[in-house]
């Protein structure tokens, strides 16, 4: 949505923006006459007081400002910064994300802007007093959902874990304030990968995952991405403790305990 002021101060008039280019914000709005139509404006003009971005389904509200946020991660990104969260925002968020995975905890996934199972199971939780790029790529994150972490300074405070709670109960998730896998993968659009069966001999992302579960859980591993004896006995040590079937095969059952 686009807002106009006739004296650059007080908000006079509202239209809706079905395109943009490098110089040029073309809207739909409803006061010519008594008609809708098309209209055009230089993104320079005086008359543009903001942007909003509509949330069409009602689990948070824009605030005043929030626009120049996004158009600063979005400079950080290195993408247009038009204030406005789309695709190509999402997917440079994500690739800058899953570079900062790959170079910090060496997780080898594809840094190709999608995510996808193993983007998930390669994300490490960032929360109070962390600081780093990927706290930065998650306040972008909030403010481009309409959630205000005062400042994208790339460290993890009080205001950024309050806004992280604010999306969570939105989300329906618990306000733990801690930005999981989870609230990660709620905040762009998808949910937990289904996951196979894992057993002894198994190998990958998703044996990493299930390692770092483990070791969440208390029992610590290396997290080689190898099903060997080691995770084969923390995961008959875990069953155990969850009155589950202990035969060391990560099932659905363990699967869900775990998560």
């Amino acid at each position: 949505m686009i807002v106009f002021s006739d004296n650059g101060t007080s908000r006079s008039h509202t239209g809706l923006v079905y395109a943009v280019d490098g110089t040029t914000v073309y809207t739909y709005e409803g006061n010519s006459g008594n008609m809708a139509r098309k209209r055009s404006y230089a993104l320079t003009s005086s008359y543009i007081y903001g942007y909003v971005t509509l949330n069409l389904d009602g689990t948070n509200d824009s605030t005043d400002g929030d626009d120049s946020c996004v158009a600063q991660f979005q400079q950080y990104l290195g993408v247009t910064a038009d204030g406005i969260y789309g695709p190509k925002t999402k997917a440079a968020a994500v690739k800058a994300h899953q570079h900062y995975v790959n170079s910090t905890y060496g997780a080898g996934i594809a840094e190709d802007g999608v995510w996808g199972p193993e983007t998930y199971y390669a994300t490490e939780r960032v929360q109070k007093p962390d600081d780093n790029d990927d706290v930065t790529l998650w306040q972008g994150l909030l403010y481009c959902l309409g959630y205000d972490p005062v400042g994208i300074d790339g460290s993890f405070g009080a205001n950024t874990e309050a806004a992280t709670m604010a999306l969570q109960s939105a989300q329906g998730l618990t306000p733990t304030g801690i930005a999981d896998r989870y609230t990660w993968a709620k905040a762009l659009g998808a949910d937990r990968p289904a996951h196979t069966v894992l057993k002894t001999g198994s190998t990958g992302q998703e044996v990493r995952y299930l390692q770092r579960l483990l070791t969440e859980n208390g029992h610590t591993l290396e997290t080689d991405g190898v099903f060997g004896t080691k995770t084969c006995a923390a995961v008959k040590a875990y069953q155990t403790e969850q009155g589950l079937d202990v035969d060391g095969i990560v099932g659905p059952k363990t699967w869900a305990a775990l998560e």
